[in-house]
């Protein structure tokens, strides 16, 4: 057993193997790809992932207007938005929640507090 972090050889050993047998492991070198917007105040990194392409990111607090060219689904990973989709009044969404917005549109955002998120791109 590793005395720093209470894992044995064999443990190790056998989480090794099944990491192994992950195609996304093997096959597919991961590709990071850094964004930021509105001088610094929001920032994503996106990545390729079995379901499609997706990004993780953080706003500041602030107000923003994405467009969309693709479907998405945004989800709110810790802290909270207030948003206005396309034909609808403002919505609140906490963490945990989620909303979709339609392609080839857009929506706005309001943001008071440092907001993590996840945005799924629902192509196809």
């Amino acid at each position: 057993m590793n005395r720093r972090s209470g894992v044995t050889a064999a443990a190790f050993q056998q989480a090794r193997a099944e990491y192994a047998r992950i195609p996304f492991w093997q096959d597919a070198p991961m590709s990071l790809q850094h964004n930021t917007y509105f001088d610094d105040a929001v920032q994503s990194v996106a990545y390729q992932r079995s379901a499609g392409r997706a990004s993780v990111g953080v706003m500041d607090a602030g107000q923003y207007h994405f467009g969309t060219d693709a479907p998405e689904r945004m989800t709110v990973v810790d802290g909270e938005l207030r948003v206005k989709l396309p034909g609808a009044e403002w919505q609140q969404f906490p963490a945990g929640t989620s909303f979709e917005v339609p392609g080839s549109s857009g929506f706005d955002l309001e943001v008071e507090v440092p907001t993590a998120y996840l945005c799924e791109y629902l192509e196809g």
